[in-house]
């Protein structure tokens, strides 16, 4: 039995390198440097016996902050803690989707990468697109987006320009990518 690290107490690639050879093969084509692997839990399911669709949304919640944790990385520890905070610049959800590809049931184990396309890089915002893959199905489960906008927590929560140094670090982040692709 392979012991895979959940939650995000863990380094990305630590957690990538405890993963299956399958999982690994689906991330790959991904091509995403954040992940996090989170445990199907039995009380998740509907009356259907079926993972509760907003528990998906749950799941993209807690990729979505390994990813900003992982822009941490390449942040000044200050700057980081007033991005994912709420006092400082930071970002808010301005919207959210998934496709829902597969039925989860318990007991799984579920991994969750992240990626931002350069292509959706504007001034004031970005998208996040998300895939979640079943251990037990060796599949990719759902596929979700969501659109982040840069915000000014202190001047009222007005939308404003992505700082240098997020979008030096999201650059930072799309080369790590493009190199797990290639491996």
């Amino acid at each position: 039995m392979t012991i895979v690290p959940v939650g995000s107490l863990h380094h990305p690639n630590f957690t990538r390198n405890s993963l299956s050879s399958a999982i690994l093969s689906i991330l790959k084509k991904f091509g995403a440097s954040a992940v996090i692997t989170l445990p199907v839990q039995w009380g998740d399911q509907d009356c259907f016996q079926h993972l509760n669709n907003v528990i998906y949304l749950r799941y993209f919640e807690s990729a979505r902050m390994e990813h900003f944790n992982h822009i941490g990385r390449y942040l000044a520890n200050d700057e980081f803690k007033g991005f994912v905070s709420g006092t400082k610049v930071g970002p808010i959800v301005k919207d959210l989707y998934c496709n829902f590809k597969y039925p989860v049931t318990y007991p799984d184990t579920i991994t969750l990468a992240v990626q931002v396309p350069e292509e959706s890089i504007k001034k004031d915002r970005f998208v996040q697109q998300f895939v979640a893959v079943s251990h037990k199905h060796s599949r990719i489960v759902a596929e979700g987006h969501c659109t982040i906008v840069v915000v000014d927590y202190q001047n009222g929560g007005k939308k404003t320009d992505i700082p240098e140094s997020i979008l030096k670090a999201l650059k930072k982040i799309r080369d790590e990518d493009e190199e797990l692709r290639k491996v």
